[in-house]
């Protein structure tokens, strides 16, 4: 959004310290030491999220190269940037991460699954998965985004008594609670195997009674979501971060999230999962064996990593912002019910 300009907060981990008289050869400000220590790492994180975060959202819909490309290209932008001359400025002001937030998935999801079911009732499907309507329940999201998006801006353009009569802090310290506990939810999919993974189980075991769901999420490593393996490596990611936030310098604390994530990431590529009778693993670790659903049948007792390149080689060399799909903006619509959810 846009807002006024405001005073720059003091960077996280940032302490003033001050010198004891009489010491002679001490220079410049200690904040100033701590700021340009803890800047880079902090841009460094930042950088880091910027490319996970708003991809996996428009990965979800399959849709990467029209979404992920310009979700990531705004997110990469810092968190400040100054409307020519004027007092207002684009984005936080903060060093944060802008992107896609993933509450924005099951809204989308909601749209176009209602799209697809107003289309067979009507008998308008046309094809088994409904294409079209699927493309007019997205063009409608898309739509329904844009509006919020310019609401939004004229929300952020009123001076800040009026945003604070009409957003009082219990309001939005209960909004951030509530957001908070909702991310809990997404931590535990993520603890057990992934995201997607996760989905899957909840809808097919009540919908088929089997499980647990494959998850093909982690490398060579094809394990059921809950696996003790999985919950063991995100511990390492939530112990390493706790320890860090307990016993750390405020440099460390600052910075602990990438430092976790860093732990974690060396931890998974370090293991290794010993297969046993019975497990699957991605067709491409075993490339002579039949491929049946992605997976093939592990040869027991080989070592499988928690990584591999297989995305990699996969992906093209470059992208686009736009590619051979049909264009959603030919569908763009407004749909009032689902603009406060938005």
């Amino acid at each position: 959004g846009v807002s006024g300009a405001q005073p720059f907060p003091p960077l996280p981990g940032a302490r003033e310290r001050e010198v004891p008289r009489g010491r002679r050869g001490v220079s410049g400000s200690a904040v100033a030491q701590d700021s340009s220590m803890l800047s880079p790492w902090l841009r460094v994180s930042r950088r880091r999220a910027a490319c996970s975060s708003p991809a996996t959202p428009a990965s979800t819909f399959r849709r990467t190269a029209p979404c992920a490309s310009p979700r990531s290209t705004s997110s990469l932008h810092p968190g400040l940037r100054r409307i020519l001359k004027t007092k207002y400025y684009l984005g936080t002001g903060l060093i944060s991460v802008m992107g896609t937030s993933f509450t924005f998935l099951p809204i989308a999801r909601d749209m176009v699954v209602s799209s697809i079911m107003e289309a067979k009732v009507a008998g308008d499907c046309i094809g088994l998965d409904c294409p079209e309507a699927a493309m007019r329940g997205y063009g409608r999201f898309l739509g329904t985004c844009m509006v919020a998006a310019f609401f939004e801006i004229f929300l952020a353009l009123l001076p800040p008594r009026i945003i604070k009569k009409l957003f009082p802090p219990v309001v939005t310290g209960c909004a951030v609670l509530l957001i908070g506990g909702g991310l809990i939810g997404s931590g535990i999919k993520y603890v057990g195997g992934g995201v997607f993974c996760a989905d899957n189980m909840e809808g097919k075991h009540a919908a088929f009674g089997f499980g647990p769901q494959l998850c093909n999420e982690n490398g060579d490593v094809v394990l059921g979501f809950g696996a003790p393996q999985y919950i063991g490596l995100a511990c390492t990611v939530i112990f390493f971060t706790t320890f860090l936030q307990f016993f750390g310098s405020p440099f460390m604390k600052s910075t602990s999230l990438f430092f976790g994530l860093l732990f974690g990431m060396i931890v998974s590529g370090l293991a290794s999962y010993e297969a046993v009778a019975g497990d699957q693993t991605m067709c491409s670790a075993e490339p002579g064996k039949p491929c049946i659903g992605g997976f093939a049948s592990a040869t027991v007792g080989k070592a499988y990593r928690y990584w591999n390149s297989d995305r990699i080689e996969e992906s093209k060399s470059f992208t686009f912002l736009w590619d051979n799909d049909p264009n959603p903006l030919r569908f763009l619509g407004f749909d009032p019910e689902y603009f406060l959810p938005i």
